[in-house]
């Protein structure tokens, strides 16, 4: 079943509350059922970024880690956008968000690339905070198909991320990728890919200290593709 909706365009980072209520072949009246969703960012503030190394497509790659860190105080509501050219896996303060595997997703990332939104709140807390993200090649950059092709849509992984803080007074704090991030591709993931499968040194910890970078990200300056969140979760 499909109910065009007839309405006015809803804005970006509104959340939508809907209901149905179905009759059987005896028209007797079912329960209403309820549900909600959350339209998308709009605009992005954010900056694609990528590890700050060279890559020859010949060779594989460590997972590439990143971090922000930042201090946040009286959250109302927390939202976590995110997408990559590869797979990424997000933490806040250690605690994992959401539990989407392999996201954003599979498509053809020449042309459209999917973004997921986060209902974060409960994750942060008052004072220093820590966005880490980790960073693998999926099927951006590895192995696809029966014959295991590699770089079939690009040589270069990437993550773009906003997060948006609305304070208790209305206030909106947004920490997104930029060329202040730290970075390291010295983490516990030596080797992942989605064929050939996962290399871990779990004594591994990635060698990045706040406001300390031994390394300088590389800012791309690509548009993400416009594309409905995929998953919302906490």
């Amino acid at each position: 079943m499909c109910v065009k909706w007839s309405g006015a365009p809803v804005p970006p980072k509104t959340k939508v509350l809907w209901k149905v209520c179905l009759w059987d072949e005896d028209a007797a009246v079912g329960d209403w059922s309820e549900a909600s969703f959350e339209t998308g960012i709009g605009a992005w503030s954010a900056k694609w970024i990528t590890g700050n190394y060279t890559v020859n497509k010949k060779e594989r790659y460590p997972v590439d880690c990143f971090r922000k860190v930042f201090r946040a105080a009286s959250i109302k509501k927390a939202r976590l956008y995110m997408t990559a050219c590869g797979l990424y896996e997000a933490a806040i303060s250690g605690q994992r968000v959401g539990d989407f595997v392999r996201a954003p997703g599979i498509t053809d990332y020449r042309k459209r690339i999917q973004y997921q939104i986060y209902d974060v709140t409960t994750l942060l807390q008052d004072g220093k905070n820590a966005l880490t993200v980790q960073l693998a090649d999926g099927w951006y950059r590895g192995s696809c198909g029966a014959w295991g092709l590699k770089n079939q849509y690009g040589t270069e992984t990437k993550l773009l991320a906003q997060l948006e803080l609305t304070h208790t007074d209305g206030s909106v704090q947004t920490v997104a990728t930029d060329a202040g991030w730290d970075w390291s591709n010295d983490g516990p993931i030596r080797f992942a890919d989605n064929k050939d499968g996962e290399v871990v040194y779990a004594n591994n910890v990635p060698p990045i200290r706040e406001r300390q970078r031994s390394q300088t990200i590389l800012l791309r300056r690509l548009h993400p593709t416009t594309s409905r969140s995929r998953s919302m979760s906490g």
